[in-house]
């Protein structure tokens, strides 16, 4: 019965609280897993089951539920593979040997790939482990606050990479119905946080993500556009509306520099002009690299990547890091995460080397 009522809850959440794109990349996982054919231009040689003749999305998922007697299992390998809204990057100092064979066996983890691994609470996350990552699977299961009756279902992921000792959690955005609590995201990370350090006796670091933007803004301009939305210099915080022009890091700054490049032959005229084009260089780069900036925007030129950092996010210690507009895939989230320690790495080597 209670295996009935779960299936029920996976089923509604990806009919009903799944985005279309969502429940687009969802059959075409199923696609590439060989469990349904839905191109017309192809033949259906393995006899798979066909939704080409099923008008909608949401029709050919219905469909896809009530024929697949194993879609629920592959509902739960989807989530592995998909991308999320939002995710927080953490260091950690390391995992002690054995300790997820041992979890597994006092199965206080279910691990990924044997005949039963959905889990159905929280407190017991699924765990697949690839080569140098470990990721834990949590699942929340949320409840409207205008009916106890509609629920659905919310999964967290939490890969640990064990080479670089790095730490992703990964959530998604959720209707406002379902947000029980002002500060849902906050408690919801901090509540995976918890259990990892709890469960693996890990400690949990900070990244500085101001540092990280800083360098990339300096470093990496050919790569990636760092657009500031807030501002903090000494003690007063500005919010930017910097929408209009992706290419300036604080709008009035940008415009200056500008302008120096377009009466460049002016300031160079003779001593006199070159000396107050020196005077406005330093004063430039002087409010560029004492200003604090707590909230950027990110775009990666030629991946069409766009993220929003959030310092201190709702009071925490650390940074929020939110993926605009549609989101990709699970490849794109691995990209930036990749990306940004990456230069994490580089920032740290350099400032030890001066």
């Amino acid at each position: 019965m209670r295996n009935e009522i779960n299936e029920k809850l996976i089923q509604k959440t990806v009919l009903e609280d799944y985005p279309i794109y969502m429940q687009m990349d969802f059959l075409r996982f199923l696609e590439k897993e060989k469990m349904i054919h839905k191109s017309s231009r192809k033949n259906n040689s393995e006899n798979l089951l066909d939704i080409t003749e099923i008008p909608t999305v949401n029709k050919r998922i219905e469909f896809i539920f009530n024929k697949l007697n194993n879609i629920y299992r592959k509902c739960e390998e989807f989530e592995y593979l998909r991308a999320y809204r939002y995710f927080t990057i953490f260091k950690f100092d390391k995992i002690e040997e054995g300790i997820i064979g041992e979890l597994i066996n006092c199965k206080k983890i279910i691990e990924y790939g044997c005949e039963e691994f959905i889990s159905f609470t929280a407190q017991k996350p699924t765990v697949k482990i690839e080569n140098n990552k470990v990721i834990f699977k949590f699942n929340f299961y949320l409840t409207s606050k205008d009916d106890n009756n509609d629920k659905m279902k919310y999964p967290v992921l939490a890969i640990l990479d064990k080479e670089e000792k790095i730490l992703e959690i990964r959530l998604d955005s959720v209707k406002f119905k379902y947000k029980n609590k002002e500060k849902f995201y906050k408690e919801t990370i901090d509540k995976v946080k918890a259990w990892l350090k709890s469960m693996l006796k890990i400690n949990i670091e900070t990244i500085d993500f101001q540092s990280i933007s800083k360098y990339i803004k300096e470093n990496k301009a050919n790569e990636v556009i760092i657009t500031a939305l807030k501002m903090k210099r000494n003690g007063t915080m500005a919010v930017l509306d910097s929408a209009s022009n992706e290419l300036l890091t604080i709008p009035i700054l940008g415009e200056l520099k500008e302008l120096i490049k377009v009466h460049n032959k002016a300031f160079l005229k003779n001593e006199d002009t070159e000396e107050i084009k020196n005077i406005l260089d330093k004063f430039i780069k002087n409010i560029e690299e004492t200003s604090e900036l707590p909230s950027v925007k990110m775009l990666w030129y030629d991946k069409k990547i766009k993220i929003v950092v959030l310092e201190a996010y709702k009071d925490s210690d650390y940074s929020l890091l939110k993926f605009l507009e549609e989101l990709k895939d699970g490849e794109c989230m691995n990209y930036v995460t990749e990306y940004l320690i990456k230069c994490e790495k580089e920032n740290r080597r350099a400032l030890y080397s001066e």
